[in-house]
């Protein structure tokens, strides 16, 4: 269970008085609700790891299942936009902050090939370093671009599209972009850290250490780390005093991991089942696009580096409130995205 510290841009809302709701991928993402634990009205959260029916492959395993995954969420906002639940059952106010997240594209950038009930000859991913997508990718791309144009049309039929702030963006993008540079490696090694207790490795690892033997074990933890580089493609190893500066200090805090391998990019760990990740530090996994679209917006470009933590405190000053109301704004000084007129 997750501990939260600072509140939620759903919990600012609900103290207005307005109603949320919000589609994700696993029910785990309950940790929405905030420290309160009542930050939605409205969770609609299925489980994307599960089984294909008839198959032992999860949904992540095929184009078309992921796209069926994420058309069942895309019709709980669809009701959710008619006046009524997300299941469609009972009526319901329009929620003042509601909305979902994609996963199509995601698994078409990191399924190499097609699987149950897909096409044959598919292929995601990219297929140079221009960002060509594979056909399995482009369908992906296809699907979740009419899927959007079907919300839009819901809030036009609706009358909300003239009162409805909507943000498109992304929580990371994936790497490697260029097939090319793709190379899968074993994560296994992690484990055999001194004093090590638990990693987590996609396309960078984090590893922690047993917290009763931590500190006997630092020294020689780093040095097997440092040895293991060529054969992990680690680029920096970020040690805990680096991690403390950055973060908080793992002697102290447990949710800090004791080191943290970024890889050099192209690296990638995977059994051999996907040819991209994300959690790196490589601009493949930072940089990511983001759209804003209301009725007082004009169409332009802003150059400007943002960050989507810039995300919240915008959409709480196009709402009317104080974005200082969300602790972490305050503790770290965020402001709202640039050049938008709320």
């Amino acid at each position: 269970m997750i501990s939260w510290r600072v509140n939620n841009v759903f919990e600012i809302v609900k103290a207005h008085g307005g109603r949320t709701a919000w589609s994700d991928k696993h029910p785990a993402y309950e940790w929405l609700n905030g420290p309160s634990g009542k930050g939605i009205d409205d969770l609609y959260a299925l489980e994307q790891d599960s089984l294909i029916p008839g198959t032992k492959v999860k949904t992540t395993g095929s184009f078309k299942a992921e796209r069926d995954f994420d058309e069942a969420r895309v019709q709980a906002v669809l009701n959710e936009i008619k006046g009524l639940d997300s299941t469609g059952s009972h009526p319901a106010a329009v929620p003042t902050l509601f909305g979902m997240n994609f996963q199509a594209v995601s698994v078409g950038q990191k399924l190499p090939k097609a699987g149950p009930g897909d096409e044959a000859g598919l292929v995601g991913g990219y297929l140079d370093a221009s960002g060509t997508p594979g056909n399995g990718l482009a369908g992906q791309l296809a699907y979740v671009d009419g899927a959007v144009g079907e919300l839009m049309a819901a809030l036009k039929d609706n009358k909300l599209a003239n009162s409805t702030l909507i943000i498109l963006a992304s929580k990371h993008g994936q790497s490697p972009i260029d097939p090319a540079s793709f190379q899968p490696l074993d994560d296994d090694p992690y484990t055999k850290t001194p004093g090590y207790a638990f990693h987590i490795a996609d396309d960078a690892a984090l590893i922690w250490l047993k917290p009763q033997d931590r500190v006997k074990n630092l020294a020689a933890a780093q040095d097997y780390l440092e040895k293991s580089i060529k054969a992990e493609g680690i680029a920096q190893i970020q040690p805990p005093n680096a991690l403390a500066l950055a973060y908080q200090d793992p002697a102290t805090d447990s949710r800090t991991p004791d080191f943290i391998a970024t890889v050099n990019p192209g690296v990638v760990y995977t059994s051999g089942s996907k040819i991209a990740e994300h959690g790196g530090a490589n601009a493949n996994d930072r940089n990511v696009a983001l759209l804003i679209s209301g009725p007082s917006l004009k169409p332009r470009s802003v150059p400007a580096l943002v960050q989507t933590t810039q995300v919240a405190p915008t959409i709480l000053r196009a709402l009317g409130y104080d974005a200082n109301e969300l602790q972490a704004v305050k503790l770290e000084g965020t402001q709202e995205l640039p050049a938008a007129p709320f």
